[in-house]
């Protein structure tokens, strides 16, 4: 009988119980993937980072929409210009912006033109040269030869203020004879309400 007891509690050992089989199921769960906890926090980064960018993005279109509107309008306080486009001999004006070859002459192998520059807006902010040069009849390009003449600092490259006069005396170097066939050319005038554009003037009939 106590041979019999004994096999009966080793059997009764060897069965699995419930609690016997959690405990195991716990000491067997893995431990933490310390390789996958920093995949997940690089993955929220990108996702963080993702985010933010578009939103920067979109804000930066909208100030460029806005900034753009504005430039088209001008500034409420200024005025429309009242002269869009006139051209005549010698002299052309684009947006109230006058520019007039006064007069022209060659001293030895260089054509000086007398340029005139007006801008005869009321308050419209400004008026730039930024690029100069004259054709010929053949097509050729003549650059200003910078150190003759006289160019004041608040015409090339600079701002000219309304209601404002300014003289220059271009230097074309290459030229020995008069032509008024020839065509000098203003390049990227612009004011408040326009970006840029360009005058084609023919010199005058002498």
């Amino acid at each position: 009988d106590i041979k019999k007891s004994i096999e009966k509690i080793k059997k009764r050992d060897e069965k699995v119980w419930p609690e016997k089989k959690y405990i195991e199921l716990v000491l067997k769960k893995k431990p933490l993937d310390k390789n996958a906890i920093k995949k997940e926090q690089k993955k929220k980064k990108i996702i963080e980072s993702t985010a933010i960018y578009m939103i920067l993005s979109l804000l930066l279109i909208i100030i460029l929409i806005l900034t753009y509107q504005l430039i088209m309008i001008g500034n409420p306080e200024t005025e429309q210009p009242a002269e869009p486009i006139i051209a005549e001999e010698g002299c052309q004006i684009i947006n109230d912006i006058e520019f007039k070859i006064v007069d022209y002459y060659i001293e030895g192998n260089t054509l000086f033109v007398q340029l005139n520059v007006f801008n005869k807006s009321k308050n419209n902010f400004y008026t730039t040269v930024r690029s100069m040069y004259l054709i010929d009849k053949d097509g050729k390009e003549y650059l200003p030869n910078v150190g003759k003449g006289v160019i004041p600092t608040d015409f090339y490259g600079k701002t000219i203020e309304p209601q404002t006069r300014v003289n220059a005396l271009i230097a074309f170097d290459g030229i020995t004879q008069m032509n008024n066939k020839s065509t000098l050319i203003i390049s990227n005038v612009s004011d408040s309400y326009h970006f840029i554009w360009d005058y084609m003037i023919t010199l005058p009939e002498k």
